[in-house]
């Protein structure tokens, strides 16, 4: 495969595998000793959650795949039964047993694909639970003890994926609590902490502790006012600091190159300044968006820019991350369809055991790579060719015409249409 050369592909955002913790240490090694270096020793998990590369849902069309991701391939299994042709309707699967589990993004429904069977089933959300327009169902997730906790959607509702039994349950016990503005819930992230789950606000200080055993508010914090809100969280493992990136539309744009380490025990709260990226970047205040945890440093990952910034979290030092590649990553954006959004360099990155490495998706040209922290190089950068997806795509535009017009875009031009046609 030519290493520069554009392909119409498609975009696999992955889901993650439920391991019974036996198979994991024996299989996993290398992935079993880095979760057990942050965990509890005396955790009494039955299961663990890992990234999995095997299968994914599209960003384009209304699918999913099985992947290869060492040949950075991946073939089209079928679509999911919903009158939309668009992405981004379930997230990526969880795969438990033999069984894939697709949470509903924008649907009404869970979908379960039976890996022995092939048979691709459904179940109803509760009909009071559902929002009345077509928003979110529930959102990012967190993996703690035996279980899977959802981030609020519009509704409200946590959702609560067992890993032993497969049920899902919904709970309540944030919606008498929780600030609503604009009839929007302002829950903007979520992190594991101990053995609860903390939700955090968009619009205000406000932190909501979960017991995620008996489903129930445990405790409400509050940072400090001067976090008006919160854009994204961390905790760091077997601590009780939490490190925040305030809601940018409520900050001080001068301040956009400042994180925040907060003390969820002793409320202290200091602010970790000027952080060593780029000043002339295109909206510079929505440059940070998130974190990265690895070998006990943090890390922070950018939206726009071509580095990263790691932060010791016991000194609270910054230091810049140059990632060494062989093109620029910002220079290149403006070569291919940026359907993903502008100034997107590292939108998902996942550790990957395996290689002691992680996995970056570059939306600039459907390119998957790995990203080695410790020689700070960006390594193996392979181009996905999804087997079909262009016809895939092409179908779904077809029934795009408005009309009798067609709109030519990046990934159909009209020759390719009128050839269709004919």
């Amino acid at each position: 495969m030519i290493q520069n050369e554009i392909l119409q592909s498609d975009i696999i955002y992955m889901g993650g595998r439920v391991v019974p913790i036996g198979e994991f240490k024996n299989e996993f090694p290398d992935w079993y000793e880095m979760w057990s270096k942050y965990s509890r020793e005396d955790t009494s998990d039955q299961y663990i959650l890992i990234t999995d590369y095997d299968y994914g849902v599209s960003a384009i069309i209304n699918a999913f795949y099985s992947v290869n991701f060492n040949k950075a391939t991946a073939d089209f299994i079928c679509r999911f039964d919903d009158h939309r042709n668009e992405g981004g309707i379930y997230h990526p699967p969880i795969q438990i047993g033999n069984r894939l589990v697709f949470a509903p993004c924008r649907a009404h429904r869970w979908a379960y694909y039976d890996l022995d069977t092939n048979v691709l089933e459904y179940e109803n959300i509760p009909a009071k639970l559902l929002p009345e327009n077509e928003g979110i169902f529930v959102r990012s997730w967190k993996s703690i003890k035996d279980s899977l906790i959802y981030m609020p959607g519009d509704n409200g509702i946590i959702v609560k994926l067992d890993y032993k039994t497969g049920d899902v349950s919904y709970h309540d016990c944030l919606i008498k609590n929780i600030q609503v503005e604009n009839d929007q819930i302002d829950i903007s992230s979520m992190s594991t902490y101990k053995d609860s789950v903390l939700f955090f606000s968009s619009a205000s200080d406000i932190v909501y502790e979960i017991n995620t055993e008996c489903m129930t508010i445990k405790k409400v914090h509050r940072i400090g006012e001067m976090i008006k809100g919160v854009k994204t969280a961390f905790a760091i493992p077997k601590t009780d600091w939490i490190f925040i990136v305030r809601n940018p539309d409520l900050a001080d744009v001068r301040d956009w190159k400042t994180i925040y380490k907060w003390n969820i025990k002793t409320g202290e709260l200091y602010a970790i300044k000027n952080l060593p990226i780029n000043s002339c970047i295109e909206n510079a205040k929505y440059f940070i968006s998130g974190f990265c945890h690895y070998n006990g440093e943090l890390y922070v990952i950018p939206q726009q820019g071509d580095c990263f910034v790691r932060i010791d979290v016991h000194t609270n030092q910054a230091e810049r991350v140059e990632i060494a590649t062989d093109f620029d990553l910002l220079e290149r954006k403006n070569d291919y369809y940026r359907r993903w959004g502008d100034g997107m360099a590292f939108p998902m990155l996942n550790y990957n055991g395996f290689k002691n490495t992680f996995t970056a998706t570059l939306p600039y040209d459907f390119s998957i790579a790995e990203i080695n922290f410790d020689e700070k190089i960006l390594l193996n950068k392979r181009k996905w060719h999804v087997s079909g997806v262009e016809r895939q795509i092409r179908n779904t535009l077809v029934s795009r015409v408005f009309d009798g017009g067609f709109y030519e875009n990046d990934f159909y031009s009209l020759k390719e249409f009128i050839g269709d046609m004919q």
